[in-house]
């Protein structure tokens, strides 16, 4: 893919391919999911799949304040939405 392309898709001059998608999550080294997770509202998998390895080292302790900061987080989204 030439770099005049790669622009033009950036900032959505050209419509973006199959296998142009392919080709840009190859070269990251990551699924078409997780590069299209944010403009697709059924991958919810994604998140939870990222959350799991972010989360898979932590202590106890970490765990209780991630635990608490997520809890937190909801019901403020959830207030905001109403």
């Amino acid at each position: 893919m030439s770099l005049s392309h790669i622009s033009n898709i950036e900032t959505g001059n050209t419509k973006l391919s199959l296998p142009a998608i392919l080709e840009i999550a190859n070269a990251l080294s990551v699924s078409v999911d997780e590069l299209l997770c944010d403009n697709n509202t059924q991958t919810v998998a994604v998140f939870q799949n990222e959350l799991q390895k972010l989360v898979a080292d932590c202590s106890y302790r970490e765990m209780q304040i991630i635990t608490d900061i997520v809890k937190t987080t909801i019901e403020t989204l959830r207030k905001n939405e109403n």
